[in-house]
Formats: structure tokens, C-alpha cells, sequence
């Protein structure tokens, strides 16, 4: 493990929070491994473990808030897997900053690169997801609440009652967005609440 880290950090650009992000990654692994029955090791819930780990260490380094939420961000992301399609990177970008979503995949490129040369192949996976990032970014597609083309005002004029269920239908509209199901479109959205989410 220490020699995949050492490698990965030396793989990623050397900017602080990346290279913070490097050193961090896998911290959780010790203690998450456990031996399947196949005689195969694994390490469930590493992500999460050395996101905390990372987060306490940077605070007792008294580290800056922005490095250390960036570094526990791009720690808790690095092991999740984002395909390339462009509903997948939708959704991830939906979750993070353009900045941090791109962060994310040089993070991923030198976990990568720090493994055994056989899945090297994985680089022109990130080169995919990335173009289409990219194509994404420059069509201003929608990504957000804030930029979804219907507003909790648009469903109260449709008489759903002021409270939690205009946020629960406004997160349901964004989802059908994300995966492709609805434009993001006004009128399209509000004939889809109309046909599917009123009571």
C-alpha cells in the first residue's frame, strides 16, 4: 500500500490539495480490510474511512478550511466510479464543482497509474469522461436546482401545497434531467407533474 501511495503521489501534478489528496486516499485501508471467502482481500468502506481520517489529520496540521474540504472531498470521491456516459457525469457533476469534479479525475488518473501497468487501459476511460465533461460544461446543461427551467413557484401555481414535497418534486424533475428521461425544458416538466406527481 505505501508503494502505491508513494506513486500516486508522484503521479498527480504537484499542487497542494492534490497532492494532499494523493497521500490520503487509501489512509482508511488497514483498517477496513477484511479476507472474503474466496481467500480475496477487500477493503469496503476504505473511501469513507479515510475520508475521516484524512479530515482529522488536516485539522490537527491546522491546515486552511478550503485544503482540507477539498482534500476530504476528493477522498471520499476517489473510489467511486463514474462511467462514461453522459447521464453518469451528469449526475457527478450535479454533486461536485466544475473544479472538484475535474480534480477528482486527475486524482483517479494517478490512482491509475499507481497500479499494476495491466489496467492502465482505464486512462482513455478518464479521457472519455472527461471530453464529454467538457461538452457538457460548454452546453450549459442543466446541473442544479438552480438552473432547473421549473421553480417551487411553478408548482404552487399548480396548487401543491407550500412544504417539503415542493423540494421532494423539484429533486425528482432534476433527476429525470440527469439521466435523459425529461428536457429541461418548462413546459415539459410541468406536463411530467402533471401526469405523474400530483396527489
Amino acid at each position: 500500500m505505501l508503494t502505491h501511495t508513494a506513486k500516486v503521489v508522484e503521479m498527480i501534478p504537484p499542487i497542494k490539495h492534490l497532492r494532499l489528496a494523493a497521500l490520503f486516499h487509501d489512509i482508511g485501508k488497514p483498517s477496513t480490510f477484511t479476507l472474503g471467502d474466496d481467500g480475496v482481500g477487500h477493503f469496503y468502506t476504505h473511501p469513507s474511512v479515510s475520508r475521516d481520517m484524512a479530515d482529522q489529520i488536516l485539522l490537527r496540521l491546522k491546515y486552511d478550511n478550503k485544503t482540507r474540504e477539498t482534500v476530504v472531498k476528493l477522498v471520499k470521491w476517489h473510489d467511486h466510479v463514474i462511467e462514461p456516459t453522459e447521464s453518469a457525469v451528469k449526475k457527478m457533476l450535479s454533486k461536485t464543482t466544475k473544479e472538484l469534479f475535474f480534480n477528482l479525475i486527475l486524482l483517479k488518473r494517478a490512482d491509475n497509474l499507481g497500479q499494476n501497468p495491466d489496467y492502465h487501459t482505464r486512462q482513455s476511460t478518464y479521457d472519455e469522461i472527461v471530453a464529454l465533461a467538457s461538452d457538457i460544461l460548454a452546453r450549459q446543461e442543466c446541473l442544479s436546482l438552480k438552473t432547473l427551467s421549473v421553480k417551487g413557484g411553478d408548482l404552487i401555481a399548480l396548487g401543491i401545497p407550500i412544504g417539503k414535497r415542493i423540494g421532494v418534486i423539484l429533486e425528482r424533475l432534476l433527476s429525470e434531467v440527469l439521466n435523459g428521461n425529461l428536457p429541461n425544458e418548462k413546459e415539459e416538466l410541468i406536463l411530467f407533474v402533471k401526469n405523474n406527481l400530483m396527489e
